[in-house]
């Protein structure tokens, strides 16, 4: 139904409020194509990449949530975005760019323990 909207601010908008519907439920596919469905209507906010990023990494595609926590880095630069990059480059084997990210992460945080505490417990939902 969505599809037949002509406004692609509209679509764009819901798909990118119905993917955290979808991924609360566990509905990861349908989440992801939500997800994805927004960001190709230039819908780029920044929980887009965290959340496509997050279900790359419960699928065990650490490439590509790798990818994603650099989009998400690079529009959202924030301590929990480059621990969540460290993470997934480190499971890739790209070791120094996952040194590189945790000590962007280390830099900008002002409590690394709780930057750890929230990274794992985005990786846990």
């Amino acid at each position: 139904m969505l599809q037949l909207a002509t406004d692609t601010q509209l679509r764009g908008s819901a798909y990118a409020n119905l993917g955290p519907i979808y991924f609360a439920q566990h509905n990861y596919p349908r989440a992801q194509r939500s997800f994805e469905s927004a960001i190709q209507l230039n819908r780029l906010y920044p929980v887009l990449f965290l959340d496509l990023g997050l279900i790359a990494q419960k699928n065990g595609d650490w490439k590509t949530a790798a990818n994603y926590y650099a989009r998400l880095a690079a529009v959202e630069p924030t301590d929990v975005a480059y621990l969540l990059l460290s993470g997934a480059l480190e499971r890739v084997g790209s070791i120094e760019d996952a040194k590189r990210a945790d000590q962007l992460a280390r830099q900008i945080s002002s409590d690394i323990q709780q930057t750890q505490q929230t990274a794992g417990h985005l990786m846990l939902q």
